[in-house]
């Protein structure tokens, strides 16, 4: 049949790949779960969909993928949610939480629905657990959780943020260090 192996090219510059395809090849992918369609968690096995994923994102007790029809789903909770008949935009699983854009707007699964967290995607944003950090248009410093957007800065213009578990941290407009920690703004001068 003549194929071969996906030809990728590292960070380093070394081009791997390109080479026949062979037996191990074939038992490598049929070995793996999700090819198959099946997810393992906690020790059971869970068939999530007939056919093999066309792309899949995994993380903690969270499986998105999109299905060989398009559809946009996802493994959670021992459960399949049908999110999409549609792949989105882009897609992202970080920690516990799913990110994704449709149609330009940033948007999440979360507790068995989708929820629009803004109506542009952020330059910047990062996850932690299932906490989303991001800086809205005017630079404000925003927290996604459980359906809830928390404001953490009233300055506009924040060009950056480091988010932990539990606490986020950036660099206020006047050069003050600030820290959001449970709930509450403290400063560092």
């Amino acid at each position: 049949l003549g194929l071969k192996t996906k030809l990728h090219t590292s960070e380093s510059g070394i081009t791997k790949g390109g080479l026949p395809f062979r037996v191990g090849h074939l038992y490598t992918i049929l070995r793996n779960y999700l090819y198959r369609g099946l997810v393992l968690h906690k020790g059971q096995v869970f068939d999530v969909d007939p056919f093999a994923p066309t792309s899949f994102q995994v993380g903690n007790g969270l499986v998105a993928y999109v299905t060989s029809s398009g559809a946009f789903r996802c493994f959670k909770d021992e459960h399949v949610w049908n999110i999409a008949d549609f792949a989105p935009d882009q897609y992202w699983v970080r920690d516990s939480a799913l990110v994704f854009t449709e149609q330009g707007r940033f948007k999440t699964f979360d507790n068995g629905a989708v929820q629009t967290i803004e109506s542009v995607v952020p330059d910047h944003w990062e996850v932690s657990g299932n906490t989303i950090a991001y800086l809205d248009v005017s630079g404000v410093l925003m927290l996604y959780r459980n359906g809830v957007r928390t404001k953490v800065s009233t300055e506009v213009g924040l060009r950056s943020f480091n988010l932990y578990p539990g606490a986020v941290s950036y660099v206020s407009n006047s050069g003050t260090s600030k820290v959001w920690w449970r709930g509450k703004l403290y400063e560092h001068y």
